[in-house]
């Protein structure tokens, strides 16, 4: 068996993220991703200094998910919009 180089590698992570996130229930799994990493809202809650920095963090990794699984501008938008949609629906 040959041993892989370290691009080999990466590229082999980068095809995992994009066949994982490609799927519909991985599409679910990054939407919820988008919006628990406060991609969407301000990290400042109000609520402290560290408060900020933990949620900077998750932001940090929602943001590398995000990038990994390869989706474009136009995805993360409709990623919004359902979300939205799901929160307008849950007040009324």
């Amino acid at each position: 068996m040959t041993r892989k180089t370290r691009e080999e590698k990466i590229l082999d992570v980068a095809m995992d993220y994009k066949k994982t996130f490609s799927t519909d229930h991985g599409a679910r799994v990054l939407a919820d991703i988008v919006q628990r990493s406060f991609m969407l809202q301000p990290t400042d809650v109000g609520k402290g200094h560290d408060r900020m920095l933990l949620n900077e963090g998750r932001r940090e990794l929602g943001l590398l998910i995000y990038g990994a699984a390869n989706k474009d501008m136009q995805d993360l938008k409709q990623i919004i919009d359902a979300i939205n949609r799901d929160r307008q629906s849950a007040t009324e």
